[in-house]
């Protein structure tokens, strides 16, 4: 029999969505209730979320909770209490962890759109007002790239959409109207590359428009997107770092999804249809790569029967055939990382309560299959999501708590604890008349590395004759047909704390409060953090007389 060792873990990590937790705690003794969160990640996994609040006598606020890169714990900071009606409040964050939120002030028309920015410590300024004194806007939206250059767009009194810049490290520009004079105007959307090209579309008397401000240049005249038509509504766009853009609409109600792009410098084509003409499409979310390559995801038919579709193209090529994600869900949202790791996700009402679920896809790959990431009666539709660079992924949504408060809940999706260079020295030995699976200085020396803090369970498996069914190795139970095989089966287990590093500790070859027999056997490490369970090691041992 050969011996090796240790055994190594896999090279490519476990992924997987973590444990639910809640974001908006507060410090103090009141609990804030939280609603229409939304959420913000860097290609260091620093984060931000952001959502609409209340705290007792502090009437309506906006709430917010910072988390830095490699950590699991969220600092909460109130933005600020008012009378924020419909805060929409939106949030963005750059490669370095300097956060920008905006939010409207009031739904009044003495209102306005507010901006707070805070560094890479976590720490936020005072509110700075965006729009004009005395001027009503809403339905903020902001878009900021990597170097921290942002875009910032809204809806003023309902007649016209503004939008104002920042340039990496400096303030904000003054508010720019891109839309024409004396028009209704809503649902303005804004993006910009990693060159600091903007853009901005909106709906305007039912048809989508959009302007175009290049890196260093001002937004330019508004262009016609959708052309004539059934009235359009719900539009979105993304811009990919050479400067192509693509944008996507609902055209009428039921309608149909619809897309349209532009080269770089060019204007926008021929709008195609996405989902069935004679289907009752809404809802659509688009994000695109980096290079171009863009998801697409819309609700297909009306609650509680609808469906979940998407898309996957280019703003050049055009997109392939639409393909069910889900054969019921509402609300999705979809977030990519520079690289096109994509995320997909929706409220899933197949059951009497809600739950969401979510869909993952590597560059140039298909996705793959949906998983729950909150139960049901969990949560309550619309889920929020970002993708930061190296696949990590950011899900939060809102729901009632078992007190009855509401709250604001957050998974991410993040490689699972992995151990490698498990070793037992020395690998044969006899195990210890008396004591614990593990002392301090007898027993043989088992050492490891794990990529992250987590519990680990120690299993001591023992092999055992079996029968080959359907490629599984199982117990015989007086089979007679099958294949002879090895299986191995535990015979006791110990849980170990470890941290991020190397690991060590001294296992007396006992389990369960016995000793264990002479015997080959393997010791398996299957390590467990944030709800995500690696993949298991394991190492050869032998115990002797």
């Amino acid at each position: 029999m050969c011996w090796s060792g240790w055994v190594v873990a896999p090279a490519r990590a476990v992924m997987a969505w973590g444990t639910p937790v809640v974001v908006n705690s507060s410090s103090g003794e009141m609990r804030e209730e939280g609603d229409y969160p939304r959420v913000a990640v860097n290609g260091a996994g620093a984060a931000v979320a952001v959502w609409e609040g209340f705290l007792g006598s502090n009437g309506l606020i906006v709430g917010g909770a910072v988390r830095q890169a490699s950590s699991s714990r969220w600092s909460y900071a109130s933005l600020g209490a008012d009378h924020f009606d419909d805060a929409l409040p939106r949030v963005a964050i750059d490669d370095a962890g300097n956060v920008i939120v905006v939010f409207a002030n009031s739904s009044s028309l003495q209102g306005g759109i507010k901006t707070q920015l805070a560094s890479a410590n976590g720490q936020f300024g005072a509110p700075i007002s965006l729009s004009a004194p005395g001027q009503g806007a809403g339905e903020p939206e902001i878009a900021m790239n990597g170097s921290g250059d942002a875009v910032v767009g809204w809806e003023s009194q309902g007649a016209a959409v503004q939008v104002a810049l920042r340039p990496r490290g400096a303030a904000f520009t003054a508010p720019v109207t891109v839309s024409a004079a004396g028009v209704a105007v809503s649902s303005p959307r804004v993006a910009i590359n990693r060159r600091g090209d903007a853009i901005v579309v909106w709906e305007q008397n039912g048809i989508v428009m959009a302007s175009v401000g290049r890196h260093g240049s001002p937004f330019g005249a508004p262009a016609v997107v959708s052309g004539s038509g059934a009235s359009t509504m719900d539009p979105h766009v993304a811009l990919d770092d050479a400067g192509d853009a693509l944008v996507v609409w609902q055209r009428g109600h039921p309608g149909r999804i619809q897309v349209a792009s532009a080269p770089a410098g060019g204007g926008f084509g021929t709008a195609s249809d996405l989902s069935p003409v004679a289907g009752n499409a809404s809802g659509p979310r688009l994000a695109m790569s980096a290079t171009g390559e863009a998801v697409i995801a819309w609700q297909l038919g009306a609650r509680p029967r609808s469906s979940v579709q998407a898309a996957v193209g280019t703003a050049g090529r055009g997109f392939g055939a639409p393909f069910a994600l889900s054969g019921s869900g509402t609300d999705p949202e979809v977030a990519s990382d520079p690289a096109g790791d994509s995320v997909v996700a929706w409220t899933d009402n197949s059951t009497k309560t809600a739950m969401i679920r979510a869909a993952v896809r590597s560059p140039s790959g298909t996705f793959g299959p949906s998983v729950a990431v909150a139960a049901a009666g969990d949560a309550e539709g619309e889920p929020q999501v970002a993708v930061g660079s190296g696949k990590d992924a950011i899900l939060v949504w809102a729901a009632w708590d078992k007190s009855g408060h509401r709250t604001v809940y957050e998974s991410d999706y993040a490689p699972a604890p992995s151990i490698t260079r498990l070793t037992i020295t020395p690998r044969t030995f006899v195990a210890a008349s008396r004591g614990a699976s593990v002392a301090r200085a007898s027993g043989a020396l088992v050492q490891y590395t794990d990529t992250q803090s987590a519990t680990t369970t120690f299993f001591v498996l023992s092999s055992a004759p079996g029968v080959s069914v359907a490629g599984r190795c199982v117990a015989s139970r007086g089979r007679r047909h099958g294949r002879p095989c090895v299986r191995y089966v535990s015979i006791g287990s110990f849980v170990r704390h470890d941290h991020a590093g190397l690991n060590q500790f001294r296992f007396t070859g006992r389990v369960r409060g016995r000793r264990v027999p002479p015997g080959a056997y393997r010791l398996q490490a299957l390590p467990r953090n944030l709800g995500r369970t690696g993949a298991p090691v394991s190492a050869l041992f032998r115990i002797t007389r």
